[in-house]
This record gives structure tokens, C-alpha cells and sequence, in this order.
């Protein structure tokens, strides 16, 4: 069985219906606002949304405050508390990469997708 890649997702996007993202395989990107070594949970935020993420698959977790970072893993939502944790199997840090760049990409990549890619 293949790892998924993880589909570039926008932390905003997860707010909305957040049951709905359960089991996706997905890559998402933020600034870590901070980390709990003891718990293995790290959060990150953009643009006021954040994401709690699940920081036990990884080798190290050696990220400082205010370091953008990319996480690829498995959603899981959480019914009595309406969330969603992020299971990080890959993280790495991306300082220096444009978000509202990234961001326009994200969205040009899909337009492409739903014209010249075939739905599985």
C-alpha cells in the first residue's frame, strides 16, 4: 500500500466542516506557536486559524517558536471538542517561503486539477 502524499490544504479551510477532513492524508503549513514535549502536541497558525498536531511519529521535534512549518499526516477529528488533530508523519521547516504565494499556488494548482485532471 502506497503513503499518500498529502494534499496542500489551507488552515482556513479546515474550520468550516471539520468532521468532513477525518482520515485525510494532507500537507499543511503554519507558524508553530508552540510546543508541548511532554504531550508531543505542537500547534501551528495562519492567518488566525490554528491547527494542533500530534508530534509522536516524528524522530525529533527540534522547531523553535515562530518557525514556519510544513507537516504532511493523517486528520483526526475529535467529536466532543469539534477539532481537528493533525498525526504528523513528515515535518520540515520552510522559513523564507512566501504563504500568500504558497497560497495562490494552492488555488491555480486545483483550477488545473478539476480542468485537465480525470476524477478517480
Amino acid at each position: 500500500m502506497a503513503i499518500p502524499a498529502g494534499t496542500p490544504i489551507l488552515l482556513q479551510e479546515l474550520v468550516q466542516e471539520p468532521a468532513t477532513y477525518h482520515g485525510r492524508s494532507v500537507r499543511a503549513t503554519g507558524i508553530l506557536m508552540g510546543y508541548n514535549p511532554d504531550e508531543n502536541r505542537a500547534i501551528i497558525e495562519h492567518k488566525g486559524h490554528a491547527l494542533d498536531v500530534a508530534t509522536d511519529l516524528l524522530d525529533t521535534f527540534s522547531y523553535n517558536t515562530k518557525d514556519l512549518l510544513q507537516c504532511i499526516g493523517e486528520l483526526e477529528y475529535n467529536h466532543d471538542s469539534n477539532r481537528l488533530l493533525l498525526r504528523a508523519r513528515v515535518s520540515r521547516k520552510v522559513d523564507g517561503l512566501d504563504l500568500d504565494l504558497y497560497e495562490k499556488a494552492i488555488m491555480v494548482h486545483r483550477k488545473y486539477e478539476e480542468k485537465y485532471v480525470p476524477s478517480t
